[in-house]
């Protein structure tokens, strides 16, 4: 069974950096002389049930079991959403638990939909949170807690394993808690970069802030209701096509791409050029698709491409114009990426592309055993042979994917949602993109707040689904999961 006092101790862990972040937002609220008691208020309530449950769990020891671990993922993110939304109720950004809830999980998974109609006209204090939410979701509300918090070596292997994002997880150093902490450094490094150029490109430093965090964690949170389109800025949309580009790589690779100074390991990845291979071709098809069919400029042509195409692929959200309007053939190549995503070990949504990558070789290579039946031909990738568990993961993953993809269509099709809307929220959801704007009836301008109640619950749970690749949230609804052997 289930260690209760060192899932409490955990959890209560996790719950003192939520109660952090809400201290860094109540900072925010002071500096620009904004009603400070909501925050005031949420990370007190953090703080208390953090002690508490440290408290319970204060004599728990360090034996964390892989069910302990998996569990502390699942609701520690419901947990946090559920503490994060009592600033946006208490300020009454959100005038109801259902509305509170959505925004905050679209925040801590990274999705990026908003049911907000007024963002420019919201408290800098909730802008910041809901930017911060982005944010530590982005590299992982667990992964980042353990890189702050103390926690013993094989611990820390379990819950990274639970949370970390992809078939497969590297080591940058033996320690994995070191290996966190280097990532989060790098985290920090690229968070920075963009505010820098995003600053120097035009924006005022709360919105460059802002937009940083939102890019790097591949969000889609802004801090006007416009997004990237209300700075009219071709600067910004290159400085943002530059970090959503990199922000979808793995970040192990790109660690080791600035440690070494050379980017011939990052090259020779078979999964970086699959990235960068569906990001150029659809974007060269969008590109040709917009100089010919919509009479655009070669370079704002280029520009439009490139940007929104890696916004899609990278599922940050952001978009630099109505894309619904593109030419109708371009979507299978958007809904293509949309579903890949970008790479394992990124902080964007989607499938990822080593999940694609490795399928695409096993069809592959089923037809070559079909003709050569006694021939022993393993599946490789980087050079690797991928185990057969590898494989049987995979056809595990795209089955549950395919079915909640079904099912969440299925149901907004019930609720009235044209079919077309219906699977478009589902992929986003799913996939984390977010980008429900210039491709849905329910866009930022219009966004999710005519949305059915019941449909946002629905929502939320397909946002934490596709953010937590399915396994760690399903799990627990397994019976064999609580049974003692």
């Amino acid at each position: 069974m289930l260690n209760a006092k060192i899932l409490s101790r955990t959890i209560g862990s996790l719950l003192f950096v939520e109660g952090g972040l809400l201290l860094i937002a109540l900072i925010v609220t002071l500096i620009y002389r904004e009603d400070f008691m909501p925050f005031t208020v949420s990370a007190l309530i953090a703080f208390l049930i953090g002690f508490i449950l440290k408290y319970f769990g204060r004599k728990s020891g360090n034996n964390l079991n892989r069910r302990d671990a998996f569990f502390i993922v699942a609701v520690t993110w419901i947990i946090f959403s559920t503490v994060g939304m009592v600033p946006m109720l208490l300020s009454g950004t959100c005038s109801n638990i259902t509305d509170a809830f959505f925004e905050t999980m679209s925040g801590f998974t990274t999705t990026g939909t908003t049911n907000l109609n007024n963002i420019d006209d919201l408290p800098r204090g909730i802008l910041m949170w809901r930017s911060l939410t982005h944010w530590i979701g982005g590299l992982g509300i667990v992964i980042f807690t353990m890189a702050l918090l103390p926690s013993s070596g094989e611990s820390c292997i379990k819950l990274f394993a639970a949370e970390a994002t992809g078939p497969t997880h590297e080591k940058l150093h033996p320690r994995m808690q070191t290996t966190i902490k280097w990532l989060l450094s790098l985290y920090f490094i690229l968070t920075f970069l963009c505010a820098l150029a995003l600053y120097l490109c035009g924006m005022n430093v709360f919105d460059s802030i802002n937009h940083s965090m939102a890019t790097i964690a591949t969000g889609g949170f802004s801090t006007h209701s416009d997004g990237i389109m209300y700075f009219h800025s071709p600067a910004i949309e290159y400085v943002e096509i530059v970090f959503m580009f990199l922000s979808g790589i793995n970040f192990f690779l790109l660690y080791i791409m600035f440690q070494k100074r050379s980017i011939k390991k990052l090259i020779e990845n078979s999964e970086f050029k699959f990235y960068v291979g569906c990001f150029l071709i659809t974007s060269a098809v969008a590109a040709l698709s917009l100089i010919l069919i919509s009479n655009y400029g070669i370079e704002r042509a280029i520009r439009s491409a490139l940007f929104n195409v890696i916004s899609v692929q990278t599922t940050t959200g952001f978009v630099s114009e109505n894309i619904s309007l593109w030419w109708r053939p371009v979507w299978f190549f958007l809904f293509f990426v949309m579903i890949t995503g970008g790479s394992a070990g990124s902080t964007s949504g989607g499938a990822k592309c080593i999940r694609i990558l490795t399928l695409a070789k096993t069809a592959s290579n089923q037809f070559r055993q079909l003709l050569h039946p006694n021939a022993f031909m393993p599946v490789r990738i980087n050079k690797n042979i991928v185990p057969e568990s590898v494989e049987q993961s995979l056809l595990a993953f795209f089955f549950l994917y395919m079915a909640l993809l079904i099912g969440g269509t299925l149901c907004f099709s019930a609720m009235g949602v044209t079919f077309f809307d219906a699977i478009n929220i589902s992929i986003c959801c799913l996939s984390n993109v977010g980008v429900t704007d210039g491709l849905s009836n329910y866009t930022p301008i219009t966004n999710m707040f005519a949305f059915p109640e019941i449909g946002k619950w629905l929502c939320s749970f397909l946002m934490l689904a596709g953010r937590l690749e399915i396994f760690p949230l399903l799990l627990p609804l397994v019976p064999a999961f609580w049974k003692d052997n």
